[in-house]
């Protein structure tokens, strides 16, 4: 038989709230109760007032805000690759079978994304190699 997690990580944009999993309630379901918050941008566990950590519930937040940054890194990484496929898949749509009607309709809109998406490789590529340039 599979035994339970101890914890439950409530997935939000900007981290996760915390549940301990109660399994010794007399009704014979389970309770949660809150314990902390994690932030990822921060990259800091809050405990909620009055609750006491053991050690191995802080080892398992800190181990799952590892994970979780691993998994949000790889998935950014994803995306942007998924972004090229998908450039080139409408670069082919417009050059193959877009009429003069849609070309017109979408034109504009993919033109500016497409210019800001450059301006901004250039000024952070510039910064990488300029001698005094900012590393955001």
């Amino acid at each position: 038989m599979q035994t339970l997690q101890k914890l439950f990580y409530r997935v939000s944009k900007q981290g996760a709230d915390v549940f301990r999993i109660d399994l010794q309630n007399r009704l014979r379901r389970l309770d949660l109760q809150k314990i902390a918050e994690i932030d990822l941008d921060s990259k800091t566990i809050s405990k909620t007032e009055s609750i006491e950590l053991s050690q191995e519930e802080q080892s398992d937040m800190q181990n799952w805000l590892e994970i979780r940054h691993g998994q949000l890194e790889l998935r950014s990484q994803n995306d942007i690759n998924r972004l090229i496929e998908a450039l080139n898949h409408a670069a082919n749509w417009i050059e193959t079978k877009a009429n003069d009607e849609q070309i017109a309709k979408i034109g504009d809109p993919v033109l500016m994304a497409m210019h800001d998406l450059r301006a901004t490789i250039v000024r952070k590529m510039a910064q990488k190699t300029s001698p005094g340039g900012k590393d955001d």
